[in-house]
């Protein structure tokens, strides 16, 4: 009687240590979608040739193998602006970069609370395009789309706000392969600064 007194006192207390582990388990999903809003800043050679700071967006899926690790994957798209350079000056009225792409990242995470805490690396597939808009009518305007790969860092963290969704921030940067734009050679390589909201599923 009295160890089969003492076995359910210690089974007892092994369910209660456990479950709790057990509901927020449950109560973390495995997946989530977020959107990732925020500014591309060019540093390499489009920095060199004027192009300025402009958008970037992406919509990405994300996995979580266990609570220390994410895998994410979806699209992104990246823009750089310019205008006139001291070397051509009046040649051109603007120049116009676009860069979507398709990105895959694994991430390591560390949470605390609402809080979680995420550093990692990926690579990329880019198809950037290239646009240039001449003032003289005599010059054609300039359009040719190439491919790029390349890889990032990011690091950043999100808060919690409901059950099911999340606020965060994020700093990336990337390194990208000199593309040929028709004898131009340009690297993309910049760095990304990000706010997200993210829905868990």
């Amino acid at each position: 009687m009295k160890r089969t007194r003492i076995t359910v006192i210690v089974l007892g207390s092994l369910l209660f240590l456990v479950s709790p582990g057990l509901v927020v388990g449950q109560e973390t999903p495995d997946n989530y979608f977020v959107a990732k809003l925020g500014l591309y800043n060019p540093t390499g050679d489009l920095d060199d040739a004027k192009f300025e700071s402009s958008g970037n967006i992406e919509l990405i899926y994300g996995h979580y193998f266990s609570p220390k690790f994410v895998l994410e994957g979806g699209l992104g798209m990246f823009h750089a602006e310019g205008g006139e350079t001291s070397e051509a000056k009046l040649l051109f009225t603007d120049r116009d970069l676009t860069a979507p792409g398709i990105v895959v990242t694994p991430k390591f995470i560390h949470r605390t609370g609402k809080w979680e805490v995420f550093g990692g690396g990926g690579v990329g597939i880019y198809r950037p395009r290239l646009e240039v808009y001449y003032l003289a009518p005599s010059v054609p305007n300039f359009d040719e789309t190439e491919t790029a790969y390349g890889i990032h860092a990011l690091g950043g963290a999100t808060y919690d706000v409901a059950p099911s969704w999340y606020l965060g921030f994020e700093a990336k940067y990337i390194w990208i392969s000199e593309v040929d734009f028709d004898g131009i050679e340009l690297d993309l390589n910049g760095y990304m600064l990000l706010f997200d909201i993210g829905h868990r599923f």
